[in-house]
Protein backbone atom coordinates (compact mmCIF):
# COMPACT_ATOMS: atom_id res chain seq x y z
CA UNK A 1 0.00 0.00 0.00
CA UNK A 2 1.32 3.06 -0.67
CA UNK A 3 1.97 6.33 1.39
CA UNK A 4 -0.34 8.96 1.11
CA UNK A 5 1.40 12.10 1.19
CA UNK A 6 -0.10 15.91 1.17
CA UNK A 7 -0.15 16.40 -2.31
CA UNK A 8 -2.20 13.32 -2.68
CA UNK A 9 -4.55 14.69 -0.31
CA UNK A 10 -4.41 18.36 -1.99
CA UNK A 11 -5.38 16.41 -5.51
CA UNK A 12 -7.96 14.46 -3.81
CA UNK A 13 -9.59 17.93 -2.39
CA UNK A 14 -9.29 19.68 -5.87
CA UNK A 15 -10.78 17.01 -7.96
CA UNK A 16 -13.64 16.13 -5.21
CA UNK A 17 -14.17 19.79 -5.53
CA UNK A 18 -14.23 19.83 -9.07
CA UNK A 19 -16.66 16.94 -9.43
CA UNK A 20 -18.82 17.78 -6.51
CA UNK A 21 -19.62 20.69 -8.86
CA UNK A 22 -21.48 18.74 -11.02
CA UNK A 23 -24.00 17.49 -8.63
CA UNK A 24 -25.00 20.79 -7.71
CA UNK A 25 -25.27 21.98 -11.13
CA UNK A 26 -28.15 19.40 -11.87
CA UNK A 27 -29.20 19.26 -8.37
CA UNK A 28 -29.03 15.59 -8.49
CA UNK A 29 -26.05 12.02 -8.66
CA UNK A 30 -27.02 11.83 -12.55
CA UNK A 31 -24.64 14.66 -14.25
CA UNK A 32 -21.79 13.09 -12.36
CA UNK A 33 -22.17 9.93 -14.44
CA UNK A 34 -22.22 11.87 -17.87
CA UNK A 35 -19.22 13.34 -17.10
CA UNK A 36 -16.44 12.71 -19.14
CA UNK A 37 -12.35 13.59 -18.62
CA UNK A 38 -12.71 16.57 -20.52
CA UNK A 39 -14.97 18.47 -19.06
CA UNK A 40 -13.38 17.31 -15.47
CA UNK A 41 -10.19 18.64 -16.94
CA UNK A 42 -12.11 21.99 -17.94
CA UNK A 43 -13.65 22.21 -14.51
CA UNK A 44 -10.17 21.77 -13.18
CA UNK A 45 -8.62 24.25 -14.77
CA UNK A 46 -11.48 27.27 -13.98
CA UNK A 47 -10.82 26.11 -10.50
CA UNK A 48 -7.18 26.50 -10.70
CA UNK A 49 -8.08 30.01 -12.05
CA UNK A 50 -10.46 30.73 -9.51
CA UNK A 51 -8.17 29.43 -6.33
CA UNK A 52 -5.25 30.45 -7.89
CA UNK A 53 -3.30 27.34 -6.48
CA UNK A 54 -0.02 25.54 -8.00
CA UNK A 55 -0.60 22.90 -10.71
CA UNK A 56 -0.96 19.28 -8.63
Amino acid sequence: MQEVTFEMLKKAVVYGSVLKSCNVETVSLERPKSVDAAQIESRYQLFRQIAQFEVI
